[in-house]
Order: structure tokens, then C-alpha cells, then sequence
């Protein structure tokens, strides 16, 4: 029963569907494995047992980083009560067992030195982002601690009721740091009836709390994952079904149990169905996903590409023009880039040269990457012959009017640049050199540096912007 509710679990599709998921598919084989051994190893006293817990845990901790919270599913489990000797206490287990812990301990400290040796040798760590995280958490502590909550919450509730299924999670309702306080007891109070099947629920639960790190939106794309909960349905679901199999239940209510459980698997098996049917088709996944979660900047990116290979052009800048209208605070130059970028396979001349003048605009004339663009598209020669039912020159001469009113706004290096590069264009030398002399001066006093926009000048070019 506890094996059919596990692999019809529609959170399970994701790792199972998604090629970047072979990782947790990996770790948990090996992770279930060495629980499997640390159980027998408890039963039967037999160490080579614990030396088969302990490869697989180290092939566990190397397929993937989270499974190293199993170190401390070892010491729980080791710590449970069984049926022998079920009422002694955790301080008589610990001096009963002082020197098995003491191995265990000392066993398990040179797995994850062994980890971090390997993982040195083959892998650099984002030291950046953790230490973000860590500072995000020095900086709002309270808040840290009820997104932490807001973990628990959400995730206890999507291992009971996996809906809605999405693979790119940006944000979770707040509500969730209130229900994830009196998860978090719970969980606690499960922890202390150290017992054998409590331990293992536990150990499930532990294993997600390395992921409860990427809440913070420092660390992953995204900072909540159903692939998460892959290694933690490995435990929670069997101790769940053992708890209700070993409780002191009447037959009728054990039927009755029974009945739900089989609806509960024929239900999560048909939701993993059609879920997987989303995974078989990339736009069919992208498509879902954005409907979810519109904000995800970079499946919209994805998704707007799509579009464009579909030539569904209207609805791939409506899309980007959502993205970049709802982003908060910071202007979204990249979407506006990719909005410019299908004017430009249109063939809409017009709209392309408008919309880099708008990004400059926008940008207080520092983006760089409009700025090339526009000169690019200004200076090819052969739109007149690609588009000879529209007037160029006008379009033009228009946006040559638009970027000195720029200049005049911003006094910008960019800006500045780009007008001399024009005039070169056009053969004035004169003031190709008064704009790329005040340019080179203007970058020079504000401390900027646009070697990016300045690089690749021919010699021509260098002796226009440093002659005198």
C-alpha cells in the first residue's frame, strides 16, 4: 500500500519526467537503501550492515547535497525505542549504547569529510549566494524564521494535498507561516515518542530541511520544489501506512481505512497521469507553467521563444510585455530586449528603432546592450533594400532627433557614443569627434567605464575620439 501511494504521488512525476531530476532519483535509491540496511543493522546487531549504510550514504550524499541530513536519521533511528526494550528512556539508551554512538558518530563524521573531499575535487560551491543567504538571515532574523514556517506549512500541505501541481513555484501564500507553526509542534511531539516509526517519519522530515535554505531566494531559481519532497515521501508515506497498520484499530475501522486508501491512490495515480502527459511536450509544460506562475521570469523567457517559433508573435510580446509591466520596482530590460528582438524578426523596422529609444529612455540612457543594438540597426545598409516600401531616412532621422533630446536629458557617455558613431555614419567628422571626445569625458569624470561599448573601434574611429 505504501509503495503504490509513493509512486502514484503526483509530487513524484517531476523527478521522474524531468532529466535534471535523475539527481533525486539517484540520491533516493541510494538513501532508501542505507535506511534499509541502518534497519536491519538496528534488528540484527550485524556491523557489516551498518558498513552497507554507510556506502550508500556516501553515494547518496554524492548524487545529490540534501541527502546528508540522513546523518541525523541514523542517530534517530539508532535512538528509537523497539519492541524489546521500548520503555527506556533516550538517557539510558544513550548510556546503555555509549560506545555503539560513539562509533556511529565518529562513522558518520568521516562520511561527510569523505563528501566534502569529493565534492571539492570535482565541484565549486556558489560561495556568493550562501553567503547571501546567511546574511539575509543576519539581517531579518524574525522574518527568516517565519519563512522557515512558511516552508513547513506549504510543504506538509503538498504532501497531503498535492494541488496545484507546478513546476516553477515563485511565491507561497503567506498563510502558510501560520499553519507551519503548529506543523512544526507536531512534528516535535512526534519526534518525542521515540519510537522506531516515529524516527523514520522524522528522518523524512529532515530531509527536507536542507531545502527549506532556498526560501530565502538566494540559492535556486526557484525557492520552493515539488522534487523536493522526493526523498522525504521515501519515509513519511511508509511510517504514515505502518503507523495505521500497527494502531489498535477495529477491524470495521481498518477497512474503512482501507477503502480511503485505495481512492487516495486511485486519485494521486490519475492526477500523476495527467501530469505526466504535461511532461511529454515542452510547450505543453511551459504553457501550464506560466499559466501558474506568470512571474517566472525565466520559463517566460522560454515561453515567448516558443511563441516565436510558432509565429505567434502578437502573443509572445503580449507575453513579455506583462512580464516586464508586473516586474517589482526594477525595470525588466531583458524582456523589453526580447520584445525588440521579435519587431526585429517581424521585420518591423519601425517598432525595433522605437523600442530601443524606449529601453535608453527607461534606462536613464545606461543600457548598453540597446545601445549596440541601435547602432547595429542603424547603420545596416541593407534595410533599404529589405524594406523599400518603408522610409528609412525618415525612421532615421526621427530617432537621431530622439537621442540628442536623450543626450541633453542624461548627458550620457552612452548616448554620447552612440551619436558619434552615427555622424561617422554619416561622414561628419566633426561631430562624430565632438560627441566621442565628450563621451571619453564624461565617462572619464563619472568613473564609468563602458569598455564593453567602447571596444572594437577602428583606428579611423580612435583618431575621430582623440583628436584635439
Amino acid at each position: 500500500m505504501a509503495a503504490l501511494i509513493f509512486a502514484g504521488h503526483p509530487l513524484v512525476t517531476e523527478p521522474v519526467n524531468w532529466i535534471s531530476g535523475r539527481t533525486d532519483l539517484l540520491a533516493g535509491s541510494f538513501i532508501f537503501a542505507a535506511m534499509y540496511a541502518l534497519l536491519r543493522f538496528k534488528r540484527d546487531r550485524h556491523w557489516p550492515w551498518f558498513l552497507v549504510c554507510l556506502l550508500f550514504f556516501l553515494l547518496g550524499c554524492l548524487a545529490k547535497e540534501p541527502s546528508l541530513a540522513f546523518s541525523s536519521a541514523i542517530i534517530l533511528v539508532m535512538l528509537s525505542s523497539d519492541s524489546i526494550n521500548k520503555d527506556i528512556s533516550i538517557k539510558g539508551k544513550l548510556i546503555r549504547n555509549l560506545p555503539r554512538i560513539f562509533i556511529i558518530l565518529i562513522a558518520c563524521s568521516c562520511i561527510l569529510m569523505m563528501f566534502f573531499m569529493f565534492r571539492g575535487l570535482d565541484y565549486s560551491t556558489d560561495q556568493s549566494r550562501i553567503g547571501l543567504t546567511l546574511k539575509y538571515i543576519d539581517n531579518n532574523p524574525f522574518h527568516s524564521l517565519m519563512l522557515i514556517f512558511r516552508g513547513i506549512g506549504y510543504y506538509a500541505k503538498k504532501i497531503i494535498f498535492p494541488w496545484p501541481i507546478n513546476f516553477a513555484i515563485m511565491d507561497v501564500d503567506p498563510i502558510y507561516d501560520l499553519l507551519g507553526i503548529p506543523i512544526f509542534i507536531i512534528f516535535l511531539f512526534i519526534l518525542l515518542r521515540n519510537r522506531l516509526i516515529s524516527s523514520v517519519f522524522i528522518s523524512g522530515i529532515m530531509l527536507l530541511s536542507p531545502s527549506l535554505i532556498m526560501v530565502f531566494y538566494q540559492i535556486a531559481w526557484t525557492p520552493f520544489a515539488e522534487r523536493y519532497l522526493y526523498l522525504t515521501l521515501g519515509f513519511v508515506v511508509p511510517s504514515v501506512i505502518a503507523f495505521f497498520a500497527n494502531a489498535n484499530i477495529n477491524n470495521k475501522n481498518k477497512r474503512i481505512i482501507s477503502y480511503i486508501l485505495i481512492s487516495i491512490i486511485a486519485l494521486f495515480s490519475c492526477s500523476s497521469l495527467y501530469r505526466t502527459y504535461i511532461w511529454q511536450d515542452n510547450y505543453r509544460l511551459i504553457s501550464d507553467t506560466i499559466e501558474k506562475s506568470p512571474m517566472a521570469k525565466r520559463v517566460a523567457y522560454v515561453y515567448a521563444g516558443m511563441l516565436v517559433d510558432r509565429g505567434k508573435y502578437a502573443e509572445a510580446i503580449e507575453s513579455l510585455t506583462a512580464l516586464s509591466k508586473n516586474s517589482s520596482f526594477m525595470f525588466d530590460e531583458k524582456s523589453e530586449l526580447g520584445i525588440a528582438k521579435i519587431y526585429k524578426i517581424q521585420g518591423n523596422i519601425q517598432n525595433e528603432f522605437n523600442k530601443y529609444i524606449e529601453i535608453l529612455s527607461k534606462t536613464r540612457a545606461r543600457s548598453v546592450s540597446a545601445a549596440k543594438l541601435l547602432l547595429k540597426l542603424y547603420s545596416n545598409k541593407k534595410i533599404e533594400v529589405e524594406n523599400n516600401n518603408i522610409d528609412i531616412d525618415k525612421i532615421r532621422i526621427n530617432t537621431l532627433y530622439k537621442l540628442e533630446k536623450l543626450e541633453s536629458k542624461f548627458n550620457s557617455d552612452v548616448i554620447l557614443y552612440v551619436l558619434g558613431k552615427i555622424y561617422i555614419f554619416y561622414g561628419d567628422v566633426d561631430k562624430a569627434n565632438k560627441y566621442l571626445k565628450k563621451s571619453s569625458q564624461v565617462s572619464f569624470a563619472r568613473g564609468q567605464n563602458n569598455q564593453d561599448l567602447f571596444e572594437g573601434l577602428s583606428s579611423i574611429e580612435r583618431s575621430i575620439s582623440l583628436r584635439k
